[in-house]
């Protein structure tokens, strides 16, 4: 975690990349800078990939599932809410596991009651 970083329950929920960060810059070109502005671009791009994915899926349920599959490591314990830092890949696994449960339904009438038996062997 970087020198600048904020840190601390219940504010920071999660860590993500901020130092040393290849960045557009003007005019046209590129450079590597720090900072907590560097590491939003992670977290909101993740976000993006899951919503393109997975369009059904509310703000608040990606923003569920981004705390979820936080990869937790020891040194971010005290750091952050989840004790973790953004793993991208276990986010999108995450919400894959989850897209069964959506069904969509098409026909029938509104606010009719759908019931739905789901057998699990581990």
């Amino acid at each position: 975690m970087s020198s600048f970083s904020n840190f601390g329950p219940p504010y920071v929920h999660i860590g993500a990349p901020g130092s040393s960060i290849m960045s557009t810059w003007p005019p046209s070109r590129y450079k590597t800078i720090s900072g907590t502005s560097m590491a939003t671009p992670h977290v909101s791009g993740a976000a993006a990939l899951v919503f393109s994915a997975f369009n059904y899926l509310m703000p608040s349920d990606v923003r569920r599932l981004i705390l979820a599959s936080a990869e937790r490591v020891s040194w971010m314990t005290s750091k952050v809410t989840t004790g973790g830092i953004l793993d991208v890949e276990a986010l999108v696994m995450h919400a894959e596991a989850e897209a069964w449960l959506w069904l969509p339904l098409t026909g029938g009438r509104p606010g009719r009651t759908v019931s739905v038996n789901v057998s699990a062997n581990s």
